[in-house]
């Protein structure tokens, strides 16, 4: 597959005419024009539009890839599917696997980790070893998970929250340890 050097954006926001210090070039709708000048990547925080717009991007079987920055760290044998974000600051240690549009920021993912599609690990965010992050999940900023921890799919994870024992029912989780709030 040919690397592709230039990122271009797309957002909604009228307000909004760059992202850091590229141009946005269009509506998100403007993606399909470009299905066959560019990979996509949809890099949305909301897990859930993420999904729909990459599953119907899948769908029509246009290029997604991953987005990878320079500055992350991926170990030996990690390995991934498709349309994920790896921000500046990630680590990823050995043998972790994430699925598809994972959006994974300034945090460190231990050995053996099992991250499923469209999970949203947020900045300073420490998963230990062999954790398991189910679909959907959100683990908002400067949480921290034990060893050994399943959290199951569709749960929030507040921001410095504690994880120590597996989570097996989706809701929003907040406190040092955490409790189900809803």
């Amino acid at each position: 597959m040919e690397k592709r050097n230039s990122i271009s954006f797309l957002d909604d926001d009228e307000a909004t005419d760059s992202v850091i210090v590229l141009n946005i070039i269009g509506p998100i709708v403007d993606a399909f024009k470009y299905k066959d000048k560019a990979d996509l990547v949809v890099a949305l925080s909301d897990n859930y539009i993420r999904r729909g717009m990459q599953s119907e991007i899948e769908k029509k079987k246009y290029s997604l890839s991953n987005l990878i920055h320079p500055d992350a760290i991926i170990g030996f044998g990690v390995s991934f599917s498709i349309g994920n974000v790896f921000m500046a600051g990630v680590a990823i240690n050995a043998l972790s696997k994430l699925g598809n549009g994972c959006s994974i920021n300034n945090s460190n993912l231990d050995h053996d980790n099992i991250i499923d599609d469209c999970v949203h690990v947020c900045p300073g965010d420490h998963l230990a070893g062999s954790v398991q992050i189910g679909t959907n999940s959100l683990l908002c900023t400067d949480c921290s998970v034990s060893n050994n921890i399943i959290i199951c799919r569709d749960c929030i994870i507040g921001g410095g929250a504690l994880v120590i024992k597996d989570i097996n029912e989706p809701g929003t989780y907040i406190s040092l340890p955490v409790v189900r709030i809803k």
